[in-house]
């Protein structure tokens, strides 16, 4: 085989080819899509006679088992003068008094965003993405895996104010590890807001945290603003199983007491934190879910509050966690049927995937997750654009590769709009005259909408794609990417704001200086080694897991 020779005539063959591949470079960046309204409605896996039990259950685990809130004198009395029993360290909740408080909580509510665009209507049909956030490391440009910086962080701040399909931005898509991890939040806060006018959430780290959270958001939405309308998630972890930590009881105090919306989510890592059974672990979640809320209700009754679910199902072999399996999806499903029967919106975690390179494994797992996420009816879903090894990394090109796959699945399950069209027979007709629709003047009027596939996929003969540099998805994924940030406009912020934001962050990091330094404020990949390590063989878990590996 002549390659060269086969090369030369295959350009000739595609004519206008470069100029149609310049035309779909500079049409790479789509239109924002808008928050997705359901035309599949969640999945309903639970039959109807087991359904009310799972609830009756978690309400007796309530009352019977009660949960860890700490010792927290202030916290204690909140719940007790509401009616809750404490006896023995924990708190008991009687019957009707959780379902009593939650009725307080709204079936829906606005999350605004500095440009109104953006705003998010979340709860009933609606399905909004979120940033992921945490990551310790990335996959860069070049293809380094090394620590994340203020940088990166910016530049994923970036990526989801281009992106079409990424509908908020959550909190700290990666850790700026060359700022003092005390002031990190600060630093966090100013760049969701310089840098997008998408919606965002606030910092959970601490009490202090949450309140210059919402300090800096009256900065930019006025104080009154706040008191009535939703600016900031507050997305917390409850301690599985059955325990409030002490920060997470700030957290939740400070935004619920500032009508902010408080997303509880149970971190469901079944045969670790739950129950090895898909029923006994959606009790279990839902009793969590129960409490906290109830909680935020006693603060302040009316403040929005999300049930919010991450589900794995742990190898009893290894320790590691499987983001793939089908019971895991099928959990989530259920928790969505259960959010719906309670009237809450609900919240879930999808994208995530173990794989250490963007391989098929971390597309498999991811578009897995995606599946599940979107058939259990979440209204908020915390995409993991970008996510790679369980979250510990952020990738630039997976962040583009899952950016395309949101894309792809928000047309996929959005409504079918039958409007506009004309006589059918007519139209048809022109296809029997011609033997075909390719000329037809109903093709040329609609071809386009068919027209916009995966930003991604390459579909030229392969002599046209060898002779263009043989790119694999990841090397095409890698110049989007940059074409993305290259493009990158920033949105306007009124000078006076944005003066008073950097007062306010400057006075504050004085404020964290004062501070003792975080064990973590230098984490270092050695440090993930040790922890993984320990985890399988030195801590109280490693027994555990051997017996299984047998």
């Amino acid at each position: 085989m002549n390659l060269k020779k086969d090369n030369e005539n295959a350009r000739k063959r595609t004519g206008g080819s470069k100029a149609r591949r310049g035309e779909q470079k500079n049409q790479v960046i789509e239109p924002y899509f808008g928050s997705l309204k359901q035309a599949v409605k969640g999945l309903n896996l639970i039959d109807s006679a087991t359904l009310p039990l799972v609830e009756e259950r978690a309400l007796s685990v309530l009352e019977n088992l009660g949960v860890d809130f700490g010792l927290d004198d202030e916290v204690l009395t909140i719940l007790t003068d509401a009616g809750a029993e404490q006896r023995d360290g924990r708190i008991y909740f009687p019957k009707g008094m959780c379902q009593k408080f939650l009725a307080n909580a709204p079936r829906t509510f606005t999350h605004h965003a500095r440009n109104p665009k953006y705003s998010l209507e979340i709860g009933g049909d609606t399905s909004s993405f979120t940033l992921s956030s945490g990551a310790h490391f990335v996959q860069d440009l070049n293809g380094d895996r090394r620590q994340s910086t203020q940088n990166d962080l910016e530049n994923f701040i970036k990526l989801a104010h281009v992106s079409p399909s990424v509908h908020a931005q959550g909190f700290t898509p990666c850790q700026a590890s060359d700022i003092d991890k005390r002031e990190r939040y600060l630093s966090s806060l100013y760049a969701h807001i310089k840098y997008s006018d998408k919606s965002f959430s606030g910092a959970v780290g601490s009490r202090m945290e949450a309140l210059h959270s919402v300090e800096i958001a009256k900065i930019v939405f006025g104080e009154q603003f706040l008191e009535n309308h939703q600016v900031l998630l507050a997305e917390v972890n409850v301690q599985s199983p059955l325990k409030f930590e002490q920060n997470v009881l700030d957290v939740l105090r400070v935004y619920a007491s500032s009508n902010q919306a408080s997303v509880i989510t149970s971190m469901a890592l079944l045969g670790i934190t739950c129950p090895m059974s898909i029923f006994d672990a959606l009790v279990q979640v839902t009793a969590e879910f129960f409490a906290g809320a109830a909680f935020t209700q006693i603060v302040r009754p009316g403040s929005p509050v999300v049930f919010g679910v991450f589900s794995a199902v742990a190898s009893m072999q290894t320790g590691t966690l499987s983001f793939s399996s089908p019971e895991g999806g099928q959990f989530m499903q259920c928790a969505g049927q259960i959010a719906r029967k309670l009237g809450v919106p609900f919240r879930a975690v999808s994208g995530i995937t173990g794989s250490k390179a963007l391989d098929s494994q971390a597309t498999l797992e991811a578009h897995n997750g995606l599946i599940a996420s979107i058939s259990s009816g979440a209204n908020i879903i915390s995409c993991g654009a970008g996510s790679l090894e369980g979250g510990l990394v952020a990738s630039y090109q997976k962040f583009i590769t899952d950016s395309d796959q949101l894309s792809l699945l928000q047309r996929r399950v959005s409504s079918v709009e039958f409007i506009g069209f004309g006589d059918s027979e007519d139209t048809i007709s022109d296809g029997i005259a011609s033997g075909s629709f390719l000329g037809s003047r109903h093709t040329k009027d609609n071809f386009r909408k068919f027209d916009n596939g995966s930003i991604l996929s390459d579909n030229s003969i392969f002599e046209q794609w060898n002779a263009d540099g043989a790119k694999t998805s990841e090397a095409r994924a890698n110049a989007i990417c940059k074409l993305w940030l290259d493009n990158y406009q920033q949105p306007p912020l009124d000078l006076r704001i944005d003066q008073a934001l950097r007062d306010f962050v400057e006075s504050k990091r004085e404020v964290c200086a004062q501070m003792p330094k975080s064990n973590y404020s230098s984490f270092k990949e050695a440090d993930c080694q040790a922890i993984a390590a320990n985890h399988l063989h030195d801590n109280m878990w490693g027994d555990v897991f051997r017996q299984f590996s047998r």
